[in-house]
């Protein structure tokens, strides 16, 4: 009898320490990840600094971009690093799937009433996860992704792989503005893809 008790005694310690093992891991990586979230903030604020001190252009008064871009709000396609532009130089629409919505098209109207521009590109981008997930059929987890999937889903071809679907999609995203918005319709409208894999840029039509 004592051997039996000694024995459950012996994995209840063994249990409990690693419960407490486990606890402490699960904090850690915990603490971790709070502290790279603070860290990734931080490097944005001495990104900043830099900026300002490399590479800011001074204030300018009057913005006088010579082209508007709708384009994905992908991270691995900022249009003015693709297009080594300076501030001031584009204006930028950015909407997930650069799928037009009344905003996105009220802004490209300002940048041409008010700012005096003239081209309007429509950027879009291979491995696009918002044209992969309308072309994917896969069940989305809101309403607004639902709607955005749908949308950017008529505008693909059968059969498409993704770069086709992106294709078919930018150039219908082109075609789109040119029909929603008699201000945009006056604009010098092109469309074109950025390749995330080569840093190329492919004009379409």
């Amino acid at each position: 009898m004592k051997y039996y008790y000694y024995i459950m005694k012996r994995n209840a310690i063994l249990i409990a320490f690693a419960l407490s093992i486990i606890a402490a891991v699960a904090l850690a990586h915990l603490y971790r990840g709070q502290m790279n979230d603070s860290d990734e903030f931080e490097s944005m604020l001495q990104g900043n600094k830099y900026f300002q001190q490399n590479n800011f252009d001074g204030f300018i008064e009057t913005q006088r971009p010579h082209t508007a871009v709708l384009c994905c709000s992908d991270s691995r396609a900022p249009p003015e690093m693709i297009f080594n532009q300076n501030q001031g130089r584009l204006f930028i629409v950015r909407e997930a799937g650069q799928v037009p919505n009344n905003n996105s098209i009220a802004s490209l109207e300002f940048a041409v009433v008010a700012l005096g521009v003239k081209n309007i590109l429509v950027l879009g981008h291979t491995e696009c996860g918002a044209v992969a997930a309308a072309i994917s059929g896969d069940k989305l987890p809101s309403n607004a992704l639902t709607q955005l999937a749908s949308e950017i889903r008529l505008d693909t071809h059968p059969g498409d792989d993704l770069d086709a679907a992106i294709s078919h999609h930018t150039e219908a995203v082109a075609n789109d503005l040119k029909q929603r918005s008699d201000i945009l319709a006056g604009a010098n409208i092109k469309w074109g893809v950025y390749d995330v894999r080569t840093g190329a840029f492919k004009l379409g039509g």
